[in-house]
């Protein structure tokens, strides 16, 4: 199993994008974030990560450049069940915060990517972005996560 994300964010220094990626290789979660958020020039935003599909749901939260917190709860399919797939979602931010020490409004400054089942067309992501705390937030279907976390920034064979 692949889960990845990319972001772009500007810092007051310079724009960046930053590649996380966990692959799970015989039952081991291997972890990588590229560039290393190690710069004292970089001022580290939270970032969220959303795979929701039709059997789980996994949130992933970067709260400082070497800090992570991942949940994963039962099923976020929108064009299923609209209502219980948000539901799921906000559970799984609501945890993500209180194990960050965050609270929710803290959230709404992150920048975040879901990639969630059932995501078929641009007023079916605008629904749920409406439904999300972030002020910024990018909704898209789940295959488009799935192949950024299975490829990277390389092209397929």
């Amino acid at each position: 199993m692949i889960f990845g994300f990319y972001w772009q964010f500007s810092s007051f220094t310079r724009n960046i994008t930053v590649a996380f990626s966990e692959r799970y290789h015989n039952g081991i979660c291997m972890a990588h974030i590229d560039p290393p958020l190690t710069s004292p020039t970089l001022i580290a935003p939270l970032l969220i990560g959303v795979d929701g599909g039709g059997t789980s749901c996994r949130a992933t939260l970067l709260a400082e450049p070497t800090v992570r917190h991942d949940v994963v709860l039962g099923p976020a399919n929108v064009s299923t069940d609209f209502d219980a797939a948000l539901a799921t979602i906000n559970v799984a931010l609501a945890q993500l915060a209180e194990r960050a020490g965050l609270t929710m409004a803290d959230l709404a400054t992150a920048t975040a990517h879901l990639g969630l089942a059932g995501v078929m067309s641009p007023a079916i992501a605008a629904r749920v972005a409406a439904h999300l705390p972030f002020a910024q937030a990018t909704v898209t279907d789940d295959r488009p996560t799935t192949i950024a976390g299975a490829l990277g920034e390389a092209d397929g064979a």
